[in-house]
């Protein structure tokens, strides 16, 4: 078994993933297959349980990205859990010392390189010989993302088992007191870049958007998260509604919910009409609505839209 993702690390490429929070297996299994390197589930701040880390896990592995997760802690016996599913790379949160990334090193690997527990594997998706190679291409990378973390990036990153950092931009800037992209937050992220340099380990960080990850990538950074679920959930609805908006020119877009009846055609269930101001001056009168009524053939309704609603206000 080859860690693809570790691999393009150690060859100076960078790697791109995202961050699951939803809890969603089904989720994880279609991120691996849209050409992430690798997908992680943060098991800090998302929504995820033992049950379905391990079904995102083997769903991960069935695609082509790399199955990372995020421990809720820097605990041996919550890294080793991790690692019994088939996580082939963690992140630890909150590592402000040497000590603290020797205790999270400790328990990524087996002796005599660390102090792992071996029993019967969970991963069984990876086959019977695990264990051979499991210590080869695990990867840990330890969050910087305090202000006593970035001080002592130098010993942190120095500490051997080891493989690289993952920096958490708006805690970091929440420990240092300062705005996010302030000259003393970049000084502090530059500050653990050069500590990866100086030390040969992958350099890490979050980014919320693909020009904030092009832009880390030119920095140097490898180990790069550029979307999470929720995020791009949200935005692609969004976008729709925008190109609804610019393709049919509305000057209101209304959105009809499955719920209450409407006085008028009492066949048509709707729960609220929804309206919102466009950019586009060309306005419509009124909105078609197909509905069935048991028993008969679909009809036609147009509701208008100068009478329904008006820009910013709900009706039900």
């Amino acid at each position: 078994m080859i860690n693809a993702m570790k691999q393009r690390l150690l060859a100076g490429s960078p790697a791109l993933g995202i961050v699951l929070g939803m809890g969603s297996p089904t989720v994880a299994g279609i991120a691996a297959r849209c050409g992430f390197d690798f997908v992680l589930v943060d098991n800090q701040h998302g929504d995820w349980d033992d049950t379905t880390t391990l079904a995102a896990f083997r769903a991960i592995s069935l695609g082509t990205a790399v199955p990372v997760a995020r421990v809720r802690q820097n605990d041996f016996y919550a890294i080793g859990r991790l690692l019994d599913r088939g996580a082939l790379g963690l992140v630890v949160p909150m590592v402000n010392s040497a000590n603290e990334a020797r205790a999270a090193a400790f328990a990524m690997r087996y002796p005599p390189y660390g102090g792992r527990s071996f029993a019967g594997s969970l991963a069984v998706h990876f086959g019977p010989d695990y264990d051979t190679w499991a210590d080869r291409e695990v990867f840990l990378a330890v969050q910087i993302e305090t202000a006593q973390a970035a001080e002592h990036a130098d010993e942190i990153m120095a500490v051997e088992g080891v493989d690289g950092c993952w920096i958490g931009p708006m805690d970091l800037a929440r420990s240092l007191g300062v705005g996010v992209g302030t000259l003393a937050h970049q000084a502090a992220i530059l500050n653990v870049l050069n500590a990866c340099s100086k030390t040969g380990k992958i350099p890490g960080i979050y980014t919320p958007n693909a020009a904030t990850a092009r832009l880390r990538i030119e920095q140097g950074f490898r180990f790069v998260t550029v979307a999470d679920d929720g995020g791009l959930i949200a935005d692609g609805a969004q976008e729709v509604l925008r190109q609804l908006d610019e393709r049919l020119g509305i000057s209101k877009i209304i959105e009809v919910f499955v719920m209450g009846r409407s006085p008028d055609h009492p066949h048509i269930s709707q729960r609220s009409l929804l309206c919102r101001p466009s950019k586009s001056s060309s306005p419509i009168s009124a909105i078609p609505i197909t509905a069935s009524k048991p028993g008969s053939s679909t009809a036609q309704v147009s509701i208008s839209t100068s009478s329904v609603c008006r820009p910013g206000r709900r009706r039900s």
